[in-house]
């Protein structure tokens, strides 16, 4: 099932006035739809970023095969706050963004000491996307994000500092 399209605001402040002008509806009637409309899309807006989010994770068993790990090493990795899992829908999931790419089939470097400094402070949603949007701090060959940054060598004191200094564009 498809949603139906939402008109842009100039658009719905067009109809508005339209119901207004016609007698259908108040002004104050209009603004509190409108108010509606709004927090519907952020709640939309938020939804949508959860689910990309999901896509972007794998399952325990791919992890497994993909680390060389069993899934009891990966569960107790992540007790002990080496990488992070989601739970999605009753399915362990684990974020492929704590993968390395260069060498495949690794975890990114120093996500032990950074992990319990997000997870204090962020979800794993928000941990995600930190770690997947580029920062102006991280700057080498230009803007990079926090995983390709560590992947790449650099220094973790440098995520530290963006975190705790509240940074985090």
């Amino acid at each position: 099932m498809s949603m139906p399209p939402i008109p842009p605001r100039t658009v719905q402040a067009q109809h508005g006035r339209a119901l207004i002008e016609a007698g259908v509806m108040t002004a104050e009637a209009v603004a509190s739809v409108d108010d509606e409309l709004a927090q519907g899309a952020l709640q939309l807006a938020e939804i949508g970023g959860w689910l990309a989010s999901a896509w972007e994770t794998v399952s325990l068993d791919a992890a497994c095969a993909f680390l060389h790990r069993t899934s009891e090493d990966i569960v107790e990795a992540a007790e002990r706050g080496e990488l992070l899992i989601v739970d999605i829908g009753g399915e362990r999931r684990v974020p492929a963004w704590q993968f390395t790419t260069r060498p495949v089939g690794h975890l990114l470097p120093h996500l032990d000491e950074l992990l319990p400094a997000l997870s204090a402070r962020w979800d794993p949603l928000a941990i995600g996307r930190f770690f997947s949007t580029r920062q102006e701090d991280l700057f080498d060959e230009g803007m990079k994000t926090p995983a390709a940054w560590l992947e790449d060598g650099g220094d973790v004191q440098d995520l530290l500092e963006i975190v705790e200094g509240g940074q985090y564009r």
